[in-house]
């Protein structure tokens, strides 16, 4: 059991970084979800880069769109270096990310939660589990949080990856998750923390009705593929 749950914790923290990554792409802004951007056409083609995948060329876009604003529209630079951030972080640009989120902290256009959700991704990025879990908990603590199952997920694995089992396990059964797929993922998830401490019938418990949709879906539940979203 030691041995299995040392290889556990191994294989969680090489996976965390990939995992963290994808957990925010997998909060991918559509073009359709997000306002128009009136008189910043670098911005709109920034935001239809990221529902594309297509990160690097969102860092650009934003770049531009930056250059572009008035320095007096302090609003509008927040708002654009928040979503910059976003991008740098999706194309493995953390430490560059977080210098840029460092001066949102205490923003009055952006959301804290929001501001500590993508600083929780740039940390995991760098390997810097603990900090990554506290901004999780700083964005957790705001209930309005637009990444909510995305964070408790994020939160669980890292806490997984430093070997907190049973706090990861806490958060995956008291906190509760309703929408889909981060439900089904997050009792797999679960599940499989469970058969690492050696708890099969926990483990048992824990796994989801398979349905043909979750089914579909358990693929994507593994930290090593990232669902870039």
């Amino acid at each position: 059991p030691l041995r299995r749950q040392r290889q556990m914790c191994i294989r969680d923290r090489l996976g965390a970084v990939i995992s963290a990554i994808a957990i925010s792409h997998s909060s991918g802004v559509s073009p359709a979800d997000s306002p128009q951007v009136n008189g910043n056409e670098m911005e709109q083609k920034g935001i239809e880069a990221l529902a594309s995948h297509l990160p690097e060329i969102a860092v650009m876009r934003f770049t531009d769109a930056l250059q572009q604003l008035s320095a007096n529209d302090r609003s509008g630079q927040q708002r654009l270096q928040l979503r910059l951030a976003e991008a740098m972080i999706r194309a493995q640009q953390p430490q560059d990310a977080l210098d840029l989120l460092k001066n949102l902290k205490d923003s009055a256009t952006t959301r804290p939660a929001d501001v500590a959700f993508w600083q929780a991704h740039g940390h995991a990025a760098l390997g810097k589990f603990r900090e990554a879990i506290e901004s999780l908990r700083s964005a957790l603590l705001d209930p309005q949080l637009q990444y909510r199952e995305e964070a408790i997920l994020s939160q669980a694995r890292l806490l997984a990856a430093i070997g907190d089992l049973d706090s990861a396990v806490r958060v995956l059964t008291e906190t509760q998750i309703n929408k889909d797929p981060q439900r089904v993922i997050a009792q797999l998830d679960l599940a499989r923390i469970h058969l690492s401490m050696g708890n099969t019938e926990q483990a048992r418990k824990a796994m989801p009705e398979f349905q043909p949709l979750s089914l579909s879906l358990i693929h994507i539940s593994e930290p090593t593929r990232p669902r870039l979203i």
